[in-house]
C-alpha cells in the first residue's frame, strides 16, 4: 500500500513539474515576444 502511495505522489510531482516548465517557458515565450516587439517599435521611431 506505502508503496503505490509513493509511486503516485512521484507521478503528481512530474506533473506538477512539467506544468511548471511549460508555464515558465510560456511566460518566458511572452516577454521576448513583448521586447521584441518594444525594441521594433523603438527602431521604427528612430528611423
Amino acid at each position: 500500500m506505502k508503496l503505490s502511495i509513493e509511486a503516485t505522489d512521484k507521478l503528481e510531482n512530474k506533473d506538477f513539474h512539467y506544468e511548471l516548465t511549460v508555464s515558465k517557458t510560456h511566460i518566458a515565450m511572452v516577454c521576448s515576444t513583448v521586447l521584441a516587439s518594444l525594441a521594433l517599435v523603438a527602431w521604427l521611431k528612430k528611423k
